[in-house]
Parts: C-alpha cells; structure tokens; sequence
C-alpha cells in the first residue's frame, strides 16, 4: 500500500524516433512519462475539485515548453493532458488524473 495523495511518475509506451526530425549529426528524440495522481476523494467531485485542478495546473506549467533541469540533451517538453478524472477510479473513491511529458531530446548520432 502507499499514501495518499500521491503522485506516480513512469515511462510510456516507446520513445518517438522520426527519421525526418533532427539534423546531419544528431537526432531528436521523444521520450514519454506519465504523471498520475491520485487521492482519496469518497465520490465527491465538489470539495477538492480546485484542489485537483490547481495540482494540474501547477505540473502542467512547470513542464509545458521547457527544458529538464539537470539534462542538457531535452530542450523541450509538450504536455499532453489525460482525463481529468477517472470514472472508473472515482467510483472506487479514488480521485485519477494524469498527464503524459513528452520531453524532446537531442542525441548526437553514431
């Protein structure tokens, strides 16, 4: 078990490689991660709903077009909004949402 609220982060799906997108000695590369979080909410969509939102919000801008801090190779992030809740997690009592990063790298090539 874990505590909640919480906040999962893990990779997803395959990393984007498009042959067309980078230059004559390096690629630009995709690497999704999913941002999840999570809280106790006992079906109730009201009291915490600007919470919820805030927290969005807040991860949605320190991401959105920027590069990673400590990670010279990403020079920008899109931000792709999933559902603000989870219906089937909701009715769990559960409060789900996430949001995919995907951070766009530049590695040389060879």
């Amino acid at each position: 078990t874990y505590e909640l609220p919480g906040i999962i982060i893990s990779s997803l799906g395959t990393e984007g490689q498009s042959p067309k997108d980078g230059g004559n000695s390096y690629d630009n590369i995709t690497y999704p991660v999913i941002i999840n979080l999570i809280a106790r909410d006992n079906n109730d969509l009201i009291t915490n709903q600007d919470k919820y939102l805030l927290w969005r919000q807040k991860i949605n801008r320190a991401f959105r077009h920027q590069r990673l801090s400590g990670v010279c190779e990403v020079f920008d992030c899109d931000v792709v909004p999933s559902q603000i809740v989870s219906p089937t997690n909701f009715s769990y009592g559960k409060w789900h949402s996430g949001l995919v990063l995907k951070f766009k790298a530049r590695e040389p090539r060879g």
